[in-house]
């Protein structure tokens, strides 16, 4: 797999702001921070939820809605917020950022740890994210071959 590099420093993306943040998370590793994919991978799933922050509230949980509001007025909320969301799309671009410290990652040296191991160096951690790769995944810029889940590749930058 390519990842990027500029000497020591690693080519990330994000949804969002690149500034860090008070994490409401339980399961971020620290208190402040920012979350991040290497480039060109990302998580749809975490994409989406960045998406939704743009939303006005009323749009962020329709699903609770099921059931209280008629199917016309569900579809119809369902119909504005896809509407929405393709303006916040086209104006909220991922934004790239080279990075060269420490962060946390799902992937450990031994591949056997599922919880946060913190990395001092983004190049060792791409050679232990190159070992373990054996599966291919898709994206916007051609097949890249990897074994872990595309949420594995998910960082969290302290700071």
């Amino acid at each position: 797999m390519e990842f990027k590099f500029n000497n020591h420093r690693m080519l990330f993306w994000r949804v969002g702001n690149i500034n860090v943040n008070r994490q409401t998370l339980e399961s971020a590793p620290e208190k402040r921070g920012l979350w991040a994919f290497p480039w060109p991978f990302h998580d749809y799933f975490f994409v989406n939820q960045q998406y939704d922050k743009f939303l006005p509230k009323k749009y962020r949980q329709i699903d609770l809605l099921w059931g209280k509001v008629s199917q016309e007025e569900y579809d119809a909320l369902w119909r504005e917020k896809e509407r929405l969301l393709l303006g916040i799309m086209k104006r909220e671009k991922p934004k790239t950022f080279w990075y060269g410290g420490g962060f946390y990652s799902h992937i450990s040296p031994d591949n056997s740890k599922e919880d946060w191991y913190y990395w001092e160096s983004p190049r060792e951690w791409s050679k232990v994210c190159n070992k373990y790769i054996i599966t291919y995944y898709k994206t916007d810029y051609g097949i890249q071959k990897m074994k872990y889940s595309v949420d594995h590749m998910e960082v969290f930058i302290p700071g």
